[in-house]
């Protein structure tokens, strides 16, 4: 749980949902690990069952427009296009992009890796967003696939339990799924130390003595 709770891609109701797994893998309740139950325990409601991995049945669709559905496909591990810009992106002849408030907005594609940017035009550049956007399509290869770009959001709660088959549930959720190729994971580099000789430092330069106290004198009235 508590690794969970340290994760700051978990959190609203992917946590609650995260929450629920915890509980049902933790005391062995791998039979009852199904969106039904997983709902229950999460947003405390009760319904009819669809266990994960399984075809869904035509009585059974009820599940799958569930809160807990909804959270589960938005964890599908995919790939997902920049947001948008809501600036203009056209260069101009004194800096790099216009700048201005957008008004247009698209995406284009760069066909060797398959993976998405921005474009984005105010009406003053209208004109520079259709060629572009007419540019791309004209460069599209016309022989070969677009390679799928590498996945890049989604599979959180998958990082936390590998113990369910999550191609097989994102599957199930989303028949137009497909398997994104994933990038090698960045092995983390042992930091290189070396000894830094310090300076010598200084001699403490020798405190003056102290002067004894002067005796306080006080009046006492004589009798």
């Amino acid at each position: 749980m508590l690794r969970l709770l340290a994760d700051p891609e978990l959190g609203g109701d992917l946590l609650l949902v995260g929450l629920a797994l915890t509980a049902i893998i933790d005391h062995d309740l791998s039979w009852s690990c199904d969106i039904a139950s997983i709902h229950h325990l999460a947003y405390g409601s009760r319904g009819p069952r669809v266990a994960i991995g399984a075809e869904t049945r035509e009585a059974e669709t009820h599940w799958m427009n569930t809160r807990t559905a909804r959270v589960l496909v938005d964890d599908i591990r995919r790939y997902r296009p920049p947001e948008p810009r809501r600036e203009c992106l056209a260069p101009t002849p004194r800096k790099a992009a216009c700048g201005k408030k957008a008004t247009q907005f698209d995406w284009v594609t760069d066909w060797s890796t398959g993976e998405m940017r921005n474009l984005a035009a105010c009406t003053k550049h209208h004109d520079w967003f259709i060629q572009q956007r007419k540019t791309n399509q004209e460069t599209r290869p016309v022989v070969g696939e677009v390679p799928r770009p590498y996945a890049n959001y989604g599979g959180v709660l998958a990082r936390h339990f590998p113990e369910i088959n999550w191609p097989k549930l994102w599957a199930d959720l989303d028949p137009n799924w497909r398997p994104y190729p994933e990038r090698e994971p960045v092995a983390p580099t042992t930091p290189t130390l070396r000894i830094v000789p310090e300076a010598p430092s200084k001699p403490a330069k020798p405190r003056a003595p102290r002067r004894p106290a002067r005796p306080r004198l006080r009046l006492v009235p004589t009798i």
